[in-house]
């Protein structure tokens, strides 16, 4: 059976003397930010408590991504979409860019097609949405990340293909409201839901008030971005 705690205090003291979680956390970051891949930090094991809870929330973050996309193709927003040429590893690609508009639609059709397939499978409504929650805030540590390397601060986001990772985050945690039934089943199933995701969004608030000190000496030492984030430039 998988436990874990959501008391933030108890969370917060268990970090404070574990340093390991934050080691990881740092090293996933900076691999990604530095050398454009996440799986070039060390490697390491799990107990299996945490590496089935890892596990969950993985598949929950992975099966909202490909139901975004997905969700583009379903809603028709192919025809309205504009290509954008770029440079890949010496190689011309060109992505498709939405309007602001599709992408919180495709957002909303992907919550829906993600939370379907995760619920046919036995999970409730806290975890299976907290993966896609999850994906906003990782999308937002790497946004400030990249900011502060190219500019010194980390409120220098550009937000231009897509509306700002923040709001689309607040737009999910409210679309819940209409997805789910208006009983008192499903009231207490949307709190545990926001509930479950707070908690995780305060847990990477503590990771990103540790690396954050790291990316600023990074900048002052003039150390670059991978060439991966330049379109980011």
């Amino acid at each position: 059976m998988l436990s874990f705690s959501a008391e933030k205090e108890e969370i917060d003291n268990y970090l404070k003397s574990h340093q390991e979680a934050s080691k990881r956390f740092n090293e996933l970051i900076l691999s990604y930010i530095f050398y454009g891949q996440p799986g070039a930090a060390p490697q390491y094991f799990l107990d299996r408590n945490p590496m089935e809870l890892a596990s969950l929330l993985r598949k929950s973050l992975e099966l909202f991504a490909v139901g975004h996309e997905y969700s583009h193709i379903i809603l028709g927003h192919m025809q309205k979409s504009r290509m954008m040429m770029h440079d890949v590893e010496s190689l011309e690609v060109n992505e498709i860019i939405f309007d602001w508009e599709n992408e919180i639609q495709a957002d909303m059709l992907g919550l829906k097609l993600m939370l379907s397939c995760m619920m046919k499978n036995g999970f409730d409504l806290a975890l299976s949405y907290a993966g896609a929650d999850l994906f906003f805030g990782f999308l937002n540590i790497i946004e400030k990340s990249v900011s502060i390397l190219r500019t010194g601060s980390a409120k220098n986001i550009k937000y231009s293909t897509h509306p700002p990772t923040l709001r689309r985050r607040e737009i999910l945690r409210l679309y819940l409201n209409v997805i789910v039934d208006d009983s008192e089943d499903g009231k207490e199933a949307i709190k545990s839901a926001l509930s479950l995701a707070e908690l995780f969004e305060h847990i990477l608030k503590l990771h990103w008030d540790n690396i954050a000190p790291l990316l600023y000496n990074s900048y002052e030492d003039g150390k670059k971005l991978d060439r991966r984030w330049l379109r980011f430039l």
